[in-house]
């Protein structure tokens, strides 16, 4: 279930409890005044057509047959309220829960992910992807794929990251809120000295999500923020660290 979904339910279930709270008691109240005027509008008839008794014998009477009919009547409505709010809170707590864990769980893909672009292995990579990029431009992803150096598939394995994080951003699969630090600087710098400059835009998937990524990117973030990677970017060359 996706996050919109979630919040969506969890909003809902909240609603339910605070209309249930405003409204209940006012349909309990009515309902029972209602039950209790019919009971004794049925009692003065049945048994009392004169007006008011000065028999304390017909008031305990009376007592004791309120007591019977209205008295029972109320203690199950009492409870069916009860039992109707517990489960209204039941479902909103659980909704909350649900909406907590996946929170929870997009946060640690945000982390996850960036523990990977910054593994050992990936280090490397995206250092034999920079050379590759400089050494051979205007490429494109179909390309990439036949090419016999093996550095060709260490670009690749940078552009299928971004395009894993850009699908990610899109269907709200990861926390958006911390992809800019995570990953912004870094996106930037390779879109500008890589990405953009020496790969040749194509239809293809990955270069489609690559600027989906970067679109979004540029409308989440603050633009002094932006302005400050975009001229790291240009300030800092291949080999200089710049690359993540």
């Amino acid at each position: 279930m996706s996050g919109i979904r979630m919040q969506e339910h969890s909003r809902i279930a909240d609603s339910r409890v605070s209309r249930s709270c405003v409204w209940l008691p006012v349909a309990f109240v009515i309902v029972a005044a209602l039950a209790a005027a019919a009971c004794v509008g049925f009692y003065v008839f049945e048994f009392h057509h004169a007006g008011l008794s000065d028999d304390g014998q017909d008031w305990s009477d009376f007592g004791n047959y309120v007591g019977g009919t209205v008295g029972p009547l109320v203690g199950l409505m009492t409870l069916a309220v009860i039992l109707y709010i517990a489960v209204i809170v039941g479902n909103s707590q659980k909704a909350q829960e649900c909406l907590l864990n996946e929170q929870a769980h997009k946060t640690s893909l945000a982390f996850d992910m960036h523990r990977e672009f910054h593994a050992k292995s990936m280090l490397m990579a995206r250092s034999e992807a920079v050379k590759f990029a400089y050494k051979d431009s205007c490429q494109t992803p179909d390309k990439l794929d036949i090419a016999t150096d093996p550095a060709a598939p260490k670009l690749l394995a940078v552009i299928h990251f971004y395009q894993r994080l850009s699908l990610a951003v899109k269907h709200d699969q990861i926390n958006k809120g911390v992809v800019p630090d995570l990953f912004g600087e870094a996106f930037v710098w390779w879109c500008q000295r890589c990405f953009k400059s020496r790969l040749q835009p194509t239809g293809w998937e990955s270069w489609q999500r690559i600027d989906e990524l970067m679109k979004w990117l540029i409308e989440n973030v603050k633009s002094e923020d932006l302005k400050s990677w975009e001229e790291r970017a240009e300030k800092y060359s291949p080999g200089m660290g710049a690359a993540g």
